[in-house]
């Protein structure tokens, strides 16, 4: 794959353009401490990526060369794989705060 933030799956012509979101780091091994103002950040960042790319999931006009169910699958693929790889790499991070919340 390519490095832009739109990437032509193979195969697929000029006209399907699929979305990904930034790229998010290597996880972070378990004993090394973050600050707050690091976790404040990486916290807020996923969250405007996430709820952004969760906007445009349902919005036909978005979709490059027009709206069809596989490009939505694709995208639906496209953000769970980031939500998992994000969630995982906050860590406890978002643990204790989905205990606060209950």
């Amino acid at each position: 794959m390519g490095s832009g933030l739109l990437q032509q799956p193979a195969g697929q012509g000029c006209k399907a353009f699929v979305h990904h979101p930034p790229p998010v780091r290597p996880l972070r091994p378990l004993f090394r401490p973050l600050s707050l103002t690091q976790r404040t950040v990486d916290t807020w960042t996923f969250f405007t990526v996430f709820r952004t790319q969760l906007y445009f999931l349902d919005r036909k006009w978005s979709y490059i060369g027009g709206f069809t169910e596989e490009k939505k699958k694709e995208r639906t693929r496209v953000l769970a794989r980031y939500m998992l790889e994000s969630v995982l790499n906050l860590g406890g991070w978002v643990q204790k705060g989905g205990s606060c919340d209950s």
